[in-house]
């Protein structure tokens, strides 16, 4: 995939190099070798850090920028690069310290809260797994039954609410939202990529530096001086693969997946490799409206728990044994 179109001159390195998107996250799997359980307390004082650091750009975004979400992108940037690690340390929530709890807790109502100011539909739908995920983890998976059943009769009640509250206020308070759930601003974007993917693109892709040409760029950006003909990056990340990859990149990469759910899931009974597998779930939900590989700590963690869940030692060990080892 990486040799693939590969063109041996500055500009061609320099462009896949700098971008966040084209090469080093695909070699992120190489690292996966030197990834330790015993490093995953260190991991959760580094995410606290981050998260930390987002709400002070968030706060200081807020306060100085005069029209408030004139500044959107940026935050909408920092969700993307410093807000989704803070999910790892959400599902993480038995194993924190009360200062982690409360700080991770307050980031992910942030969150939320702007992916909804903000009308971003793939945003809120990984907020409301994640949340889904991490009831699952610390609530529902060693509950006695009564709790399991009350914990689904209030998840129950707060969807009928939050039905009736949409019907009553929500189109009122956040129409951009309502008008973006309603329109279609991304089917032109899929349909160009399937009238220009050939069979042999779908087989074996394009290359690192894959693109696709867009031709119906005005119906979704308002006018094509607006963008560039030519993308190399789709916002589906499954897609995203195939354009880069292939299906014989594809479905690897899903076999990889597959069996670190199985082993994280079914084989193993430690709480760590549940945090590590509703992760993983985490990214294979959002490959349908975005989660396009980036380089950033998000993806470090998918690695990471990636490698977690297929290291036979972790699998077989128990939370105690486990933590006598941590760092």
């Amino acid at each position: 995939m990486a040799l693939r179109g590969f063109q041996f001159n500055y500009d061609y390195i320099r462009d896949i190099t700098l971008s966040p998107y084209v090469l080093f996250p695909y070699i992120l799997i190489f690292f996966t070798r030197f990834f330790r359980i015993e490093d995953f307390k260190s991991i959760l004082k580094s995410i606290h850090v981050v998260n930390i650091l987002y709400l002070l750009l968030v706060s200081f975004t807020l306060i100085f920028d005069n029209q408030k979400f004139a500044m959107i992108n940026f935050v909408e940037d920092c969700i993307k690069y410093l807000c989704f690690p803070n999910f790892f340390l959400f599902l993480s929530f038995s194993k924190l310290t009360k200062k982690q709890k409360i700080v991770s807790t307050l980031v992910f109502i942030v969150g939320f809260l702007i992916a909804i100011l903000a009308a971003r539909r793939s945003l809120v739908w990984i907020f409301a797994w994640t949340f889904m995920v991490f009831v699952f983890i610390n609530y529902l998976r060693k509950g006695s039954k009564l709790k399991k059943i009350a914990l689904i009769l209030m998840t129950l009640v707060i969807g009928f609410g939050t039905t009736i509250l949409y019907n009553l206020f929500f189109e009122t308070l956040f129409g951009e939202l309502v008008e973006r759930l309603d329109s279609d601003t991304r089917g032109a974007v899929l349909r160009d990529f399937h009238n220009d993917m050939d069979t042999v693109s779908w087989i074996v892709g394009r290359g690192i530096s894959g693109e696709y040409n867009l031709y119906e760029t005005d119906y979704v950006f308002g006018s094509d001086d607006e963008m560039l003909e030519i993308r190399n990056i789709i916002e589906a990340g499954y897609l995203n693969l195939i354009l880069k990859g292939g299906l014989v990149y594809l479905i690897p990469f899903s076999i990889i997946i597959f069996i670190a759910l199985k082993n994280g899931i079914f084989k193993s009974k430690n709480y760590y490799l549940k945090v590590c597998s509703g992760f993983i779930i985490l990214y294979v939900v959002e490959c349908i409206p975005a989660g396009v590989f980036m380089f950033n700590i998000r993806f470090f963690l998918l690695w990471y728990c990636i490698a977690m869940c297929w290291n036979k030692k972790v699998i077989n060990a128990t939370d105690q044994e486990i933590e006598k080892h941590l760092v």
